[in-house]
């Protein structure tokens, strides 16, 4: 996936007015990648009551869901979804035991956008997520 330079305009800052941004934007899932890893995923939620509420927003039983691709697609942001075992060294530090959630990476920098906790309120709304994560981008 391409990254996207993102004008940041932030007046009254000590930053210049049109500093450029790099921001990406990564959703971390609580689920392994791998053919095993997904088979192991719908086997847990079923039988242990293991859960990935970031799962339920972008997929159905099988599939993506249409709607998650779409408003994807409109982001100004790069967006890129992400299992636990495809992690980066730099996303795993952040993300050790807080999966599933959303990361924004400005730059270097790695910050924490949307929580378990608030994924799981949204009780797999593809709506609502894009909500939050609009109003979480433009207050930056």
């Amino acid at each position: 996936m391409v990254n996207i330079n993102y004008k940041m305009h932030q007046s009254g800052s000590s930053e210049h007015l049109d500093d450029t941004k790099e921001l990406k934007i990564y959703c971390i899932y609580n689920a392994n990648g791998s053919l095993f890893g997904e088979i192991s995923y719908i086997w847990k939620k079923y039988t242990s009551k293991v859960k990935c509420s970031l799962c339920n927003i972008t997929h159905n039983t099988f599939f993506e869901k249409l709607e998650w691709k779409k408003n994807v697609q409109k982001l100004k942001i790069s967006l890129e979804t992400i299992h636990l075992n495809e992690r980066s060294s730099n996303l795993m530090n952040i993300t050790n035991s807080k999966a599933p959630c959303v990361i924004l990476k400005n730059n270097d920098k790695y910050t924490i956008l949307v929580n378990d906790a608030e994924l799981d309120k949204m009780a797999g709304d593809v709506n609502s997520f894009f909500k939050v994560l609009n109003k979480r981008i433009n207050q930056l």
